[in-house]
């Protein structure tokens, strides 16, 4: 008896017959593959046994009577389906049956999308490593700027008052002898010095204590400010905002809130006012900030009067920030402190 040569007769595709041919090709998720085959013997062919194996899928050959092998969802790839056949009790035949099978992977089955997944991952940790350093290195310049405006608070402030206290003093003892009626007015305007580097020295300690960074909106640093105070002098203030808030520097943000307790400080210290109302007005151009109270006001022309420095400071803190200080005031009407500051100098300064 001849051996039978076998061969691949056709295809089905979740339930969709195709032709017989040398390459088959599975979109992806494609369900069952059905391999049909058969051999040609002209007599006694329900003799003829068959095995086959998709080479890549499968580890050994399948020994079967029937004329089809069925495969379920296969992995992304490329496979070859075998098929030979022998009579039974003789040897396999040497002519082997071969089709190639391919499945075709989803995009995310893709080695490109493996590829593209990674080099994604790769870039996501250098721009997250490099957000990383930049953050440290804007909290690091955040500090180094905190010590250099401290370090600038104590030379601009303290030690210059104490550097004016010990001028005055010896102007006293020299005036004691001389001219003692002088005394008392200098012995007055030492303690008015030592009262302003109290107050500042309390201010430049309580900003060292406080935890936040000098950054962020103006009015949330104006009204922890306010709260402090508000507790500490019993006066009644109140914050209004007028505009769209934007972000402005720490250096401005600084001067503008150490500017509005000195004005509420001073008000609370000469005035005696009942309310004291803060007025933050953003617009296009320019940020203004108004400090006003109730209070028995005074005339501007005592405003320079020795040892007074509360107003000195402003003024200078308002050049610091590039911008501009007025004061407003008469006797029985309050008093008004008024800082304009153009919106480019509040944000670079």
């Amino acid at each position: 008896v001849p051996s039978a040569e076998v061969f691949v007769s056709g295809f089905a595709i979740e339930d969709n017959s195709l032709e017989a041919s040398d390459r088959v090709a599975l979109s992806p998720g494609a369900g069952a593959l059905e391999v049909k085959f058969d051999a040609i013997r002209l007599s006694n062919p329900s003799q003829l046994q068959f095995r086959y194996k998709l080479d890549g899928y499968d580890r050994d050959w399948t020994t079967t009577w029937a004329r089809r092998a069925l495969y379920q969802h296969l992995p992304p790839g490329t496979y070859r389906f075998l098929v030979s056949a022998h009579d039974a009790g003789q040897a396999w035949n040497d002519h082997i049956a071969e089709v190639s099978v391919v499945q075709k992977p989803f995009f995310y089955q893709a080695g490109w999308f493996y590829v593209l997944v990674l080099v994604s991952l790769v870039l996501l940790v250098i721009v997250v490593f490099r957000w990383r350093v930049a953050r440290v290195k804007g909290r690091l310049k955040l500090i180094m700027e905190e010590r250099n405006r401290i370090a600038r608070e104590w030379h601009d402030t303290l030690m210059a008052g104490f550097a004016a206290i010990s001028w005055q003093l010896e102007a006293t003892r020299a005036g004691i002898a001389g001219e003692p009626n002088h005394t008392a007015s200098s012995l007055d305007l030492a303690r008015n010095m030592v009262r302003h580097c109290q107050t500042e020295a309390r201010r430049i300690i309580w900003d060292m204590h406080d935890g936040a960074e000098p950054v962020g909106p103006l009015s949330s640093a104006l009204s922890k400010a306010l709260d402090g105070i508000s507790a500490r002098l019993q006066v009644k203030t109140q914050l209004r905002v007028i505009g769209e808030e934007r972000v402005l520097s720490p250096l401005a943000v600084h001067h503008l809130t150490c500017i509005c307790q000195e004005a509420v400080t001073n008000a609370t210290r000469h005035a005696v006012p009942t309310t004291i109302q803060i007025v933050l007005e953003y617009q296009p151009t320019a940020i203004t900030l108004s400090v006003k109270d109730d209070g028995r006001g005074f005339r501007l022309a005592e405003a320079s009067l020795p040892g007074h420095f509360g107003l000195t400071v402003m003024e200078e803190r308002a050049k610091k920030a590039g911008g501009t200080f007025q004061i407003h005031s008469s006797p029985d009407a309050g008093t008004e402190v008024l800082v304009h500051v153009p919106a480019t100098a509040a944000e670079q300064a």
